[in-house]
């Protein structure tokens, strides 16, 4: 498989974009670094949730990770994981013309029980996009339930 690395303008059009606006930097004071999810302390941080609400970070954040995703395996669908990556999802694939799955948090008890929304066949291949790696296990579980579900995971 190629590296995966964005030109160099488009690397800086995404870090400028998400320090601008305030979505990624560097703590200096060690009272203000970010306990991740994992526990592990960091002074980097990267929050996405907030730029949900803001078209050019949807369309900047999104626009880079499609350019390198089509840099890789073919796909039909594009997967966001829960919910920390699903409105940048429903973007990129408006973007690139694909369609959006969405897998469900929790087990559904009532109505439309169904693992995953959207509409798809086995072995149709999706691309799986998170917001940042600490653990992986969210990406894992996802990853996870998109292969009992009969899609293979292309990138």
């Amino acid at each position: 498989m190629p590296s995966l690395v964005l030109p160099e303008e488009n690397q800086f059009e995404v870090a400028l974009h998400l320090h601008e606006t305030g979505r990624f930097g560097i703590h200096e004071n060690p009272d203000d670094f970010i306990t991740l999810k994992s526990g592990r302390i960091s002074p980097h941080y990267l929050d996405l949730r907030p730029g949900i609400s803001s078209p050019d970070t949807r369309r900047i954040v999104g626009g880079g990770l499609l350019d390198l995703a089509e840099m890789g395996e073919d796909f039909l669908h594009i997967v966001g994981t829960p919910e920390a990556f699903t409105s940048y999802a429903a973007s990129m694939a408006d973007m690139s013309e694909r369609s959006l799955l969405q897998p469900r948090v929790a087990q559904k008890q009532s109505g439309n029980k169904v693992p995953i929304l959207g509409t798809y066949s086995d072995w149709d291949t999706v691309a799986v996009f998170d917001d940042v790696v600490t653990d992986g296990k969210t990406k894992v579980d996802t990853i996870e339930g998109l292969e009992a579900a009969g899609l293979i995971v292309a990138g």
